[in-house]
């Protein structure tokens, strides 16, 4: 009789009065839910077969500061799914050092800092666009990285932007550091459906 989802171990409703059955669910990365089936009506709107839902506070990616070349190219991290509240966080890291240690840098706040001032061996024009308030090490493996962070679902988180760069660590041979690069850097809204 109705359209309801589960979620932080109870049942909301999403639509009620679906006159007809649904079959078929699809929810997108930019928070539209879509049902397909044999019905006429979903709530008030009379519908057949197919309709569309979507959320009043969807997860959003965004540009937050450039990053800087290492000795051979440039790191390049971009989200591969969304900051959804309940889910996981996906990003992949490319163009890294074929020899590398990579710190996934989070944080709650936009900064623009100068990283050789913290780091000596970065080279000029690599800069730091986020607060670090976590961060978590990883080897990248044939110049990629890909990192998945799970989200609590927590209602209070809603709507809370967070950013997230990689500062990466070029190693030689003997795993000694030659110099540290900074990727691009990546604002994150957290969402709901």
């Amino acid at each position: 009789s109705g359209l309801s989802r589960w979620r932080a171990g109870q049942w909301s409703t999403i639509a009620s009065n679906v006159i007809g059955s649904t079959t078929a669910l699809h929810a997108s990365d930019d928070g539209e839910l879509h049902v397909g089936g044999v019905f006429t009506t979903i709530g008030s709107a009379g519908v057949s077969y197919v309709a569309r839902f979507d959320t009043p506070c969807p997860a959003q990616v965004a540009a937050a500061g450039g990053g800087c070349t290492w000795s051979s190219g440039f790191s390049l991290l971009e989200a591969e799914a969304p900051a959804w509240l309940g889910g996981t966080y996906c990003a992949r890291g490319t163009g890294l050092p074929p020899n590398a240690l990579a710190a996934s840098v989070y944080g709650f706040s936009q900064v623009t800092a100068p990283l050789w001032q913290f780091l000596p061996m970065t080279g000029p024009g690599c800069f730091s666009h986020t607060s670090g308030d976590f961060v978590e090490l990883a080897v990248p493996v044939a110049g990629a990285l890909r990192t998945d962070e799970p989200l609590p679902n927590s209602a209070a988180l809603n709507g809370v932007a967070f950013y997230h760069q990689l500062v990466v660590f070029e190693l030689d041979a003997q795993g000694a550091c030659i110099g540290v690069t900074s990727s691009n850097a990546l604002e994150l809204t957290l969402g709901t459906f």
